[in-house]
């Protein structure tokens, strides 16, 4: 994939089934959700703040920072008991369980491009989920979510949008769903400018595959300008999740290059980690 199609969020000329199937295939297959690196199946790096990073993390230790980054997210959505939730991109449903776990709200929906993800959610809760009829998984994409206009209230999306084959596309179905004055969270990696894009793809081998989309910081606030959301805030968060992701690759089995590659890139202000809040 070229810099000129990652930096054109539009632009979609190249082959999505190529580029599902790889998805597919990380998080079906090859179950992502396994590996060491994402103890606890919450798949994501991590908000470590507070958590003691000059002793050796324990397994424990590292998938509390995982539910940390929900938890914060959780917090900048300002929760209330009518709130109807869409998650976009859940995994295995770990965060729309947790949220279900620590706040009473309406309805929560999770979604998920993996068909693997989904069934293996729908297992993995299959107790909860008979129990708690306000709780759904179904497979969908981001770019294309078969819900009536504003049918929710507040949608998230926790380290999952850097998989969107066209984000631009998403941020407009998260205007058309959400109520007026409804809440949209997003956190996960982007490129900090347009130039550092190009030594990201030779740093980091999943963005320059395809499976993950560097784009620029600047391009998603515009884009969230130009469907006029409002009240947007964008603040990074990068020093809170590089640093404990890094001390936990470097005491696991995966200690690779291109995994250490990624605080090598926050260090050098190529990426960063972010929250963005915008009301709808």
């Amino acid at each position: 994939m070229t810099v000129k199609t990652i930096l054109d969020l539009n632009k979609t000329d190249y082959s999505l089934e190529k580029e599902f199937s790889n998805i597919e295939t990380m998080y079906g297959s090859a179950d992502l959700s396994t590996c060491s690196l994402f103890a606890g199946g919450y798949i994501n790096f991590g908000y470590w703040k507070n958590i003691n990073l000059l002793k050796k993390i324990s397994e424990s230790e590292r998938i509390l920072s995982e539910k940390n980054l929900y938890k914060l997210v959780f917090n900048k959505l300002e929760i209330s008991k009518d709130d109807v939730i869409l998650e976009v991109g859940c995994g295995l449903g770990l965060g729309s369980i947790l949220l279900a776990q620590n706040h009473s709200v309406n309805q929560i929906v999770g979604i998920d491009l993996s068909k693997a993800q989904i069934d293996r959610a729908k297992e993995k809760h299959k107790t909860m989920l008979n129990k708690n009829k306000t709780l759904t998984f179904v497979q969908d994409i981001a770019e294309k979510i078969p819900y009536q206009n504003k049918s929710f209230s507040k949608i998230f999306t926790v380290e999952a949008a850097q998989h969107f084959t066209n984000i631009a596309t998403f941020i407009s179905e998260a205007k058309r769903l959400l109520i007026p004055g409804g809440k949209l969270v997003i956190t996960t990696f982007f490129a900090t400018t347009n130039s550092s894009i190009y030594k990201l793809l030779d740093m980091i081998p999943t963005i320059s595959q395809g499976v993950d989309h560097a784009r620029p910081i600047h391009s998603i606030i515009n884009e969230l300008k130009r469907n006029d959301f409002k009240n947007i805030q964008c603040n990074s968060i990068g020093e809170d999740v590089w640093a404990g992701f890094n001390q936990w690759i470097l005491q696991s089995s995966r200690n690779h290059t291109w995994d250490n590659n990624w605080i090598k890139a926050y260090r050098e202000n190529l990426i960063d980690y972010y929250t963005i809040v915008a009301s709808g």
